[in-house]
């Protein structure tokens, strides 16, 4: 006697299977905006910034950060702003926050050979109120003018 198919299993794996191919696709060289750090330190004024064409006003938009850390990073959270500056020049601001290390020192990131990678959402997504060309900039929101250990760091429109 066969067991009955059940498609949950099946499910299981399709959504786990997706899930890799979506991280691996979102790779460096595949962001709107991106930088990799010689010296492992991102100066705070150093703002990563891309074009973002909005289809129709009052459209939602959350850009996710992708950060490579390297091992000795100082810190167990990162604080990251994303500025989203509409065709009229107005500013929107969001936070995007986000755990590289556990209480213990345990890294919350993909290790990635000699580096941990991890991906935050930006927590609220902006409304973008106007039709047109928006600029985005991403900075880091950290309390040290040079946030140290960060290798290389994107930003999706996605």
């Amino acid at each position: 006697m066969h067991k009955a198919y059940s498609p949950v299993p099946f499910a299981r794996l399709v959504i786990i299977g997706v899930g890799i191919l979506s991280t691996a696709a979102c790779r460096q060289g595949d962001f709107p905006a991106e930088k990799k750090f010689a010296n492992g330190c991102w100066p705070l004024s150093d703002t990563l910034s891309f074009v973002y064409q909005n289809p129709a006003a009052g459209q939602a938009f959350q850009p996710t950060v992708s950060v490579d850390f390297q091992e000795g990073y100082d810190y167990q959270n990162i604080h990251l702003k994303v500025i989203a500056v509409a065709p009229s020049g107005k500013r929107e601001e969001a936070l995007v926050e986000g755990e590289a290390l556990d209480e213990a020192g345990n890294w919350r990131a993909e290790q990635r050979g000699s580096s941990h990678a991890a991906a935050y959402p930006v927590k609220k997504p902006f409304v973008l109120q106007e039709k047109g060309t928006y600029t985005i900039q991403l900075l880091h929101n950290m309390r040290d003018t040079s946030l140290c250990q960060v290798k290389w760091v994107g930003i999706s429109d996605h």
